[in-house]
């Protein structure tokens, strides 16, 4: 028996060197059958091109390999690695110019926040401007209202361009303090980028967080008369709401109230505050934002009763009285 294992053991190679002989003329392939069956052709089956095979030399040495076919779900799913590849790539080149960019364009931490104060309070003087204008639209809708109103004691029907003029007035206010809500969010925004480059920076140039007189922007500074919605009924719940703490808290009659926005009259005195309420629609959503701000009279010495406490408790309390959150930022 065992002369016989051995005899079988030296006729195997005998037997693949006869095997390599006979299509040493030509290619010769090494495949697996379904079952698991080692073959040595001149060629590939059709039925088993797919499969994955070896292509040898004359004298039985592997020259190449070919494997198996993918499935499509395996196609795929190599596509999306390459994708993700190429994205992750694209994002590590666009990072290393941004940081090019940042460190040659500051030269220390302070040349950061100095820039970032430098946009916003830009941007706080434009707000500032747009409230001036809506001052003086103000002062003209009471003109337009008091006309319509001594139409009315007399009798007289108010005619359509007096309508319109006074319509077209409350658009512009409320149109001016979309711009403000815009701006606001804008100041936000340039908080949090300018905080990204600063924390940025420090790691690049190994800095240690230094407590430095204008830090990070930690923590976003609340807007307490800004209150978004999300759609119809929850804008209209919260309106409802916003119009009910206008009535309690302006110290002047309302002068003007629809779908969009409230106006109570002007103030006259240095103690009046007058309150304005505008439902700012969000541009292609369901949602809204409702924006509350406060005009006073500016007094003698050049204080604005609007930096007062009583007119601070007002904006504080804005929100609060709508969704009932906390008075005090997180």
């Amino acid at each position: 028996m065992k002369r016989m294992r051995k005899a079988i053991t030296l006729l195997i190679p005998l037997l693949l060197v006869s095997t390599l002989s006979s299509v040493c003329h030509g290619e010769l392939y090494r495949w697996e059958d379904q079952d698991g069956k080692v073959h040595y052709t001149d060629s590939i089956p059709p039925d088993q091109v797919e499969s994955g095979h070896t292509e040898l030399s004359e004298e039985g040495i592997r020259v190449k390999s070919v494997g198996k076919a993918k499935t499509p779900e395996e196609v795929e799913k190599e596509q999306e690695l390459k994708r993700l590849r190429a994205e992750q790539k694209k994002l590590l080149e666009k990072q290393r110019s941004e940081d090019q960019v940042l460190v040659r364009t500051f030269h220390s931490e302070d040349d950061i926040i100095m820039a970032r104060e430098g946009k916003i309070t830009a941007i706080e003087v434009m707000i500032e401007a747009t409230k001036n204008n809506v001052l003086r639209q103000q002062e003209r809708l009471v003109k337009l209202l008091g006309q319509a109103a001594d139409l009315e004691r007399t009798g007289k029907e108010v005619h359509g361009n007096l309508i319109d003029g006074i319509r077209q007035v409350e658009e512009a206010i409320r149109d001016s303090y979309a711009t403000i809500v815009t701006q606001e969010k804008q100041k936000n925004e340039i908080r949090a980028k300018f905080d990204q480059d600063l924390a940025r920076y420090r790691q690049l140039k190994k800095l240690p967080v230094s407590k430095s007189p204008l830090p990070i922007q930690e923590k976003r500074p609340v807007l307490h008369n800004m209150v978004a919605c999300a759609g119809p009924t929850e804008c209209n719940r919260l309106w409802e709401k916003a119009k009910e703490y206008v009535r309690q808290n302006a110290t002047t009659a309302v002068q003007t109230s629809n779908p969009q926005i409230v106006i109570t009259a002007p103030p006259t005195t240095e103690k009046d505050i007058s309150v304005i309420l505008s439902r700012i629609d969000d541009k292609g959503g369901p949602g809204a934002t409702l924006f509350l701000d406060l005009q006073c009279k500016r007094a003698l010495n050049g204080r604005e009763v609007c930096k007062g406490k009583r007119a601070e408790t007002i904006v504080e309390g804005f929100r609060p009285a709508l969704v009932g959150e906390e008075t005090s930022p997180e």
